[in-house]
């Protein structure tokens, strides 16, 4: 009888043994590896591949998987910057830019980041012949093996920026904005993927750049707002293609002031009159045309514009020819004119709100 107990115990022992054994082989990061790998200090997620032999496969499926993720997250946070990057001009006016996302800058982001993978070694759970894995990355390690790339796109930002600080005719510094906002693409896309890997030392090492970038729509306003221009339209008729001049100007922010102003504006007025005659009597034919220079305080020519329509006004006098064409042309022309001259010194590009446009 003591013998079949003592059998019993050391079966029941080696039993208890070999389940503690494989109770401790299940690593603590299959069931809470979110708690193991923080979202504060990593990023990092799960892999599962089912087959005895997929250990590899596994540790492929998490390192896809965590890149995806990233690549989502930066676009999300991309378009969400895109929404919200606005500044004020000196009146409490917003002033708004909006972009576009680089996918492929992204990717090479990403690969980047990618250096820097770490993983757990894969686990094999024989009850449901499935290989786990978890791929993981220290955001600060991360960060560090990133920044070269925020370092090099804000150089070349700063470049252009630091010409448009040291440029003194307005207009031309608003072309320089133009150019540094351009070239402060990368430097964006780059600062927003930098973000998702470690928000407090990006802020802490660009916020005062990335700042710096944002404001270049309310400076470029604000450099308009303190533009002053005379205008002159020489051949008009009553003023249609002055006004339709004037508003346009006035929209994009100058102040029109036709004594001591910084810029000069003269355009002058063509017929393009044909003359037919039929027998005793005549008709005007005419495709008005206009020619446009601004000029700064020194008389040099800083921006020019000329158009022509295609439509034709006839009538028998070239009075009322003119009378017919001009409110027209004016109506057809003002659009051309801002637009030309918004693609010029890059308000668009800047893609600048203001004053309800």
């Amino acid at each position: 009888m003591k013998k079949n107990i003592i059998s019993f115990l050391i079966f029941f022992c080696l039993c208890g043994a070999s389940f503690a054994k494989a109770t401790s082989d299940r690593p603590e990061w299959v069931d809470n590896w979110r708690s193991i790998y923080p979202d504060e200090v990593y990023i990092a997620q799960m892999g599962k591949a089912n087959g005895k032999k997929a250990d590899n496969e596994a540790k492929n499926i998490a390192a896809n998987t965590l890149a995806q993720f990233i690549k989502t997250n930066v676009q999300s946070e991309t378009n969400s910057s895109m929404k919200t990057t606005s500044a004020s001009d000196e009146k409490g006016r917003l002033v708004t830019s909006k972009r576009k996302t680089n996918s492929q800058n992204i990717t090479l982001s990403v690969d980047v980041v990618l250096t820097s993978l770490e993983f757990t070694e894969p686990w094999y759970n024989k009850k449901e012949k499935s290989w786990y894995c978890v791929a993981y990355i220290s955001r600060e390690k991360a960060y560090q093996a990133y920044k070269p790339a925020v370092q090099d796109a804000y150089r070349k930002f700063q470049a252009l920026y630091e010409k448009a600080e040291n440029e003194t005719e307005p207009l031309l510094k608003c072309n320089y904005y133009k150019a540094a906002f351009n070239s402060g693409a990368d430097f964006r896309s780059t600062y927003d993927f930098a973000i998702l890997l470690n928000p407090t030392a990006v802020k802490m090492d660009f916020e005062s750049e990335r700042s710096k970038l944002n404001s270049i729509p309310a400076v470029v306003k604000k450099i308009l707002l303190q533009s002053t221009v005379s205008i002159n339209v020489n051949g008009d008729y009553g003023n249609s293609n002055y006004d339709a001049i004037l508003n346009v100007f006035s929209g994009m922010g100058f102040v029109i002031q036709e004594e001591d102003s910084l810029y000069k504006l003269e355009a002058v007025m063509n017929d393009n009159d044909s003359v037919y005659k039929f027998k005793t009597k005549e008709t005007h034919s005419i495709y008005p045309s206009i020619s446009i220079t601004l000029k700064n305080k020194d008389g040099v020519p800083v921006y020019a514009f000329s158009y022509k329509t295609d439509v034709k006004t006839s009538n028998f006098t070239l009075d009322s020819a003119r009378r017919d064409a001009y409110p027209k042309f004016a109506r057809e022309m003002a659009p051309n004119l801002s637009s030309d001259f918004e693609e010029h010194f890059g308000l668009n590009d800047l893609d600048i709100l203001f004053g309800g446009r």
